[in-house]
C-alpha cells in the first residue's frame, strides 16, 4: 500500500487528521473521504476473497479450517475487547506508515515490517484485514454460526478502535508532540462560492 500508493482507511485516519489541522482539507471533508474509503476497501476485499474463491482456495471447503475458525472467533469476540484491539492495532499500523514516510530504503521496508509484525503477532484487530479474511470464509463452506450479524458487529467496533487510534493517538498525537516551528502554517480553506451569470 505504501510503496503502490494505494488508499487505505485505516492510514487516512491519520493523514486526513493532519490536514485538518494544517488546514489542507475541512471537517467535512474528512469524514466524506473516510466512508469512502471504507468502502472503497471493502469492495477490493471481497473482489479479492471472490478471485481465491474461483481459483479454487483450498482453505475454504471445510469449515474447520484455519480462515473459518479465525473468522468465527472474531465474529464472537465482545465489543469492548474488539474495540481496544481495533485501537492497538491501528495505533502501530499509522506508526509504521509515519516511520515509512521518514526513512529511506531498507530502513523503510524495516519500519514497516516490525510494527506489522507486532500487531500481527499480538491478535490484534484490522478492519480491512477483517474485510478480506470474513469474504474468504463467506464465500467458503463456513458453518451456520458465522453470520452477516456478526461480520458486521466485529466491523463495527474494530472500525471505531482503529479510528479513535489514527485520529487521537497518531494524528492529534504527533501534531502536538511536533514543536510548533516545526509544524505546518496552517491555512485557510477558501471555499469557492459559484454565482450564475445572467
Amino acid at each position: 500500500m505504501i510503496i503502490a500508493g494505494s488508499e487505505l482507511f485505516t492510514g487516512h485516519t491519520m493523514f486526513l487528521t493532519l490536514g485538518v489541522k494544517a488546514g489542507t482539507i475541512s471537517h467535512d471533508q474528512m469524514w466524506a473521504i473516510l466512508p469512502q474509503t471504507w468502502l472503497g476497501n471493502l469492495v477490493g476485499s471481497v473482489f479479492v476473497a471472490l478471485l481465491y474463491s474461483w481459483g479454487g482456495g483450498s482453505l475454504l471447503p471445510v469449515d474447520t479450517s484455519i480462515v473459518h475458525s479465525v473468522a468465527l472467533a472474531k465474529t464472537t469476540a465482545p465489543a469492548t475487547v474488539l474495540f481496544f484491539k481495533g485501537a492497538l492495532c491501528n495505533w502501530l499500523v499509522c506508526l509504521a506508515i509515519w516511520m515509512a514516510i521518514r526513512t529511506e530504503g531498507t530502513a523503510k521496508f524495516l519500519a514497516i515490517w516490525w510494527c506489522l509484525l507486532a500487531f500481527i503477532a499480538s491478535g490484534y484487530e484490522h478492519s480491512i484485514a477483517n474485510m478480506t479474511l470474513f469474504a474468504l470464509s463467506w464465500f467458503g463452506h463456513h458453518s451456520d454460526a458465522y453470520t452477516l450479524a456478526g461480520i458486521g458487529h466485529n466491523l463495527l467496533w474494530v472500525t471505531l478502535g482503529n479510528t479513535l487510534s489514527g485520529v487521537v493517538f497518531m494524528g492529534l498525537g504527533y501534531w502536538y508532540a511536533t514543536p510548533k516551528s516545526e509544524r505546518p502554517v496552517p491555512q485557510k480553506i477558501n471555499h469557492i462560492k459559484v454565482t450564475a451569470n445572467h
